[in-house]
């Protein structure tokens, strides 16, 4: 097997997107541009994915800023306010408002807990503002002491395929990230799709998190690379498993290991790197 295995690509055109059908109600819009082919030029129409800047706020605290797909407010908010530390449970989020460019979120929670985890987020920043609050280094977690699940290596495969079927917004657009929440018996309970990585993990954690899900029984299976980020969040999330089509980078492994995520990269049917935790895939 060559090492670079993992970037291999196929080449050639793939229309097949051209072929379904359009959703109205899809965050994207039509572009005019020039496609460039060996026949000649031609302009066409494409979908263009939206994004949107976001603000959100928890208890009249304002807590971060970012971009979204504007699309699926609730799970985003929700899931956000878990994969950062502010609730540990979807229940605690007593209402979720969007106002223009808003998220207020209300929660049930000790108002020392905000103060605390935005200092354990970023310890220089002031108590009246922050810029964005992604990005979290948790380490008070120890998920490998925590459970004893085990993944058959088939779910990630099957999850992957998962990605790739229901992806249908990436495949008429090309801009969005994809995130699974599947059980240890590879059952798919979430899937969201975002322009931003992070928010595509907060949202499919925060309707999976809505559903009831027991998030300890369960895997995060994505397209993004597994930064230090998307490690931050899943542990926040409490699943067993952060998996991933793509690669990781050297401060997600080392968080990974430090608080017992199994951390695997390069999801791609019949291989994949384990790069933590390889006790709980079989």
């Amino acid at each position: 097997m060559p090492l670079d295995w993992h970037v291999d690509r196929k080449t050639g055109q793939n229309n097949f997107w051209r072929d379904e059908e359009r959703d109205v109600s899809a965050p994207y819009l039509p572009y005019r541009c020039v496609e460039l082919t060996e026949d000649g030029n031609n302009e066409i129409d494409v979908d263009v994915i939206v994004e949107k800047e976001f603000h959100l706020s928890l208890n009249d605290v304002p807590l971060a800023s970012f971009f979204a797909t504007p699309r699926e407010f609730k799970e985003l908010a929700t899931g956000f306010l878990l994969c950062e530390g502010f609730i540990d449970h979807a229940i605690d989020i007593i209402s979720v408002e969007v106002e223009d460019d808003k998220l207020v979120c209300h929660a049930d929670i000790c108002p020392d807990r905000i103060k605390k985890t935005r200092r354990d987020i970023d310890p220089d920043a002031r108590f009246d503002f922050c810029s964005c609050a992604i990005g979290s280094r948790p380490c008070r977690k120890k998920i490998g002491s925590e459970t004893d699940i085990k993944f058959d290596r088939k779910v990630f495969f099957k999850a992957v395929e998962h990605l790739k079927k229901d992806a249908k917004t990436w495949r008429r657009t090309g801009g969005t990230h994809s995130v699974i929440v599947c059980d240890s018996e590879g059952e798919i309970l979430a899937f969201c799709e975002d322009v931003s990585r992070a928010s595509a993990v907060d949202k499919a954690v925060g309707k999976a998190a809505l559903a009831g899900v027991d998030m300890s029984n369960c895997a995060l299976v994505a397209t993004g690379r597994l930064s230090v980020t998307m490690v931050s969040k899943a542990i926040n999330a409490g699943v067993s498993v952060l998996a991933s089509k793509a690669g990781p980078i050297n401060e997600g492994i080392d968080l990974a290991r430090a608080t017992g995520l199994a951390l695997v990269g390069f999801v791609r049917p019949p291989n994949m790197y384990v790069y933590n935790g390889i006790e709980r895939i079989i």
